[in-house]
């Protein structure tokens, strides 16, 4: 299980804790989880990794205390966490996608769950088009006029962008980011480079001197909607267009790693990840590891070769002989 997907189903049991409330303590247990979440994103190491070596402790990690350590193992070991099927099991799993829409929060999906039945989307749609959530705490009838703004731009965002929309805005944002000196390379990953009829989110891998120069220029393009997290090796950020764009800031030795782990399905990877452990070695955006010590990471096709594999395109491979 990828750190990413841990760190979602933590930062679920805390948005679920916010919205149940069936303990006084679950604010500072909720604390605690939003905590262990943004310890986990951070985490330059797989904590699967971590939790399988016998060697190591995940209670060493920032933020994961004893209790948030079994869950962690237990994800790892069965893929679920028994705590957070309990809690789900206690409203409707659509009331999470409320959560999804621009300035509704775990409080707010609570009162439209508690005071309104809304369980879904489209009920708190019909509630705000029925005036129904303006009497509400903290409600107005310019709060329900935001709330229909928001489910509408949810709708098209939930959607996904034709191949050469995503193209044509890629080679946009590249040409935009070789306006600074600091960058050296730019390369579109994930579902773009793998030719995917339609895609996501678009992922740009870049290479430089200043990272932090690079992150403010990019801030700047004229076609962004809104900043969603800009920090040292990653800028996220939602296009007019409606399109999220990762920005990934890496250095160059490590490009290679990067490029290979953000271009591979989740399957693919996972395959990658089972076959580089059959020989007692650790892969991760950063490089294909032995221990501490690196034995690739700068290209693709040093790490393919040293995993047994040859590159056919982009994101693919297979073993050498075989066609």
């Amino acid at each position: 299980m990828e750190n990413h997907e841990i760190a979602a189903v933590f930062e679920e049991i805390s948005n679920l804790m916010k919205i149940i409330q069936d303990d006084p303590k679950w604010t500072f247990k909720a604390a605690a989880y939003d905590r262990a979440k943004r310890s986990i994103e951070g985490f330059p190491e797989r904590l699967e990794d971590v939790a399988r070596d016998l060697s190591r402790k995940l209670t060493d990690i920032p933020g994961i205390g004893a209790d948030l350590a079994k869950k962690i193992t237990e994800l790892v070991e069965t893929g679920q966490s028994a705590y957070h099927q309990e809690q789900l099991a206690k409203v409707p799993r659509s009331l999470l996608d409320l959560l999804q829409l621009q300035t509704v929060g775990p409080q707010k999906v609570r009162l439209f769950y508690k005071q309104a039945n809304v369980q879904s989307v489209d009920d708190l749609e019909a509630a705000a088009k029925e005036g129904r959530l303006r009497s509400l705490p903290g409600m107005s009838e310019k709060s329900e006029e935001n709330i229909l703004k928001a489910i509408e731009t949810f709708r098209r965002a939930a959607g996904r962008f034709r191949l050469d929309t995503a193209y044509e805005t890629a080679e946009i944002l590249s040409a935009w980011l070789h306006d600074s000196k600091a960058v050296e390379e730019v390369t579109p990953a994930g579902s773009l480079r793998r030719g995917r009829e339609t895609v996501g989110d678009l992922d740009l891998l870049v290479t430089g001197r200043d990272h932090s120069s690079i992150a403010d220029h990019f801030v700047k393009f004229p076609g962004i909607a809104s900043i969603l997290g800009k920090g040292d090796d990653k800028v996220s950020v939602k296009l007019k267009n409606d399109m999220q764009v990762d920005v990934r800031l890496l250095d160059r030795s490590a490009y290679g790693a990067a490029l290979q782990y953000f271009t591979g399905s989740k399957e693919h990877n996972v395959a990658l990840r089972h076959r580089a452990k059959g020989n007692g070695w650790t892969l991760n955006e950063y490089g294909l590891y032995h221990g501490e010590k690196l034995l690739a990471s700068r290209t693709e096709e040093e790490i393919y070769a040293k995993l047994g594999l040859r590159v056919d395109s982009p994101g693919t491979a297979r073993k050498p002989g075989r066609n």
